[in-house]
C-alpha cells in the first residue's frame, strides 16, 4: 500500500478514535450534572434487618449490619451508583438454616422476596424512598 493512503486511513481512525471518546466523555458529564447523594442510614431510616429470630441494628453512620464476631452472617460483595447501594451477604452456619429475614424502615418502603432453588435460598430486602430517589439493597443467601 502507498504511504499516502497509509496515512490519510490513520488519520480517518484517529479521528474516529477521538469522537468516539469526545462521546464518552460528553456522557460522563451528563452523569455529572446529577446531585450527589448521601448514601447512608439518615436517608432510609432502617431500624433493624431480621434473620431468623435474631434481630441486628445497623452499624453507626453506616449501611453495614452490626453483628458480633460469632454471627454465621459474612459480607461477600457490595454494589453502588449514583442511587443506590447493594449488600451482598452469605448465611455461613452449619447447624442453623436461613429461614427467614425481613427488614423495618422509619422513611423508605420496604419489600422483601424470597427465591429458592434445591440448593439455596435468598432473600433480597430492599428499602427504596421517593424524596431523593434512592434504593439499598441487602441479599442474604444460603447453601440447603
Amino acid at each position: 500500500m502507498p504511504k499516502i493512503l497509509k496515512n490519510v486511513s490513520m488519520k480517518k481512525l484517529l479521528l474516529l478514535i477521538t469522537s468516539f471518546l469526545f462521546l464518552a466523555l460528553a456522557s460522563c458529564q451528563e452523569d455529572k450534572d446529577e446531585p450527589a447523594i448521601s448514601m447512608n442510614n439518615a436517608l432510609f431510616g432502617i431500624e433493624q434487618i431480621t434473620i431468623n429470630k435474631t434481630s441486628y441494628p445497623l452499624m453507626e453512620n453506616s449501611l453495614l449490619i452490626d453483628k458480633d464476631k460469632n454471627s454465621p452472617l459474612v459480607l461477600i460483595g457490595s454494589s453502588y451508583s449514583s442511587n443506590s447501594v447493594g449488600l451482598d451477604y452469605a448465611w455461613m452456619s452449619q447447624t442453623e438454616k436461613l429461614t427467614f429475614a425481613g427488614i423495618t424502615s422509619k422513611k423508605g418502603q420496604v419489600s422483601v422476596s424470597q427465591t429458592k432453588t434445591s440448593t439455596t435460598v435468598t432473600y433480597i430486602l430492599t428499602v427504596s424512598t421517593t424524596s431523593p430517589k434512592a434504593k439499598m439493597t441487602y441479599t442474604i443467601s444460603a447453601h440447603l
